[in-house]
């Protein structure tokens, strides 16, 4: 399904991510990108597999458990990864306006 006004979403990136983006992408982890549908707002966190496999793997060891609230894996923690896992979580309705705000 194609974006069209129905779907349209705004991705904001935090502040320093157009300057140091090389960083994010060689750690596999970025938090803090805000992504606007409607009135909505989610805040989500992205990671690589492999960045996440450590993560995991290190929580379990150490507390027994992980968890992260609005975590999306991509291939690469890149902006044009997450703006393709963005705007398909948007086509697909995982991100959507509920209606419900000011």
């Amino acid at each position: 399904m194609p974006i069209d006004a129905s779907t349209s979403f705004e991705i904001r990136f935090p502040v320093g991510f157009d300057e140091h983006g090389w960083e994010y992408e060689a750690k596999g982890r970025l938090a803090g990108v805000v992504v606007q549908v409607g009135r909505a707002s989610f805040t989500l966190t992205f990671y690589d597999p492999v960045r996440l496999d450590q993560d995991v793997t290190a929580d379990l060891v150490s507390d027994a458990v992980f968890f992260e609230a609005n975590l999306v894996v991509v291939s690469a923690v890149t902006r044009s990864c997450i703006e393709a896992a963005v705007a398909s979580l948007v086509v697909g309705g995982a991100l959507r306006d509920t209606g419900s705000g000011p």
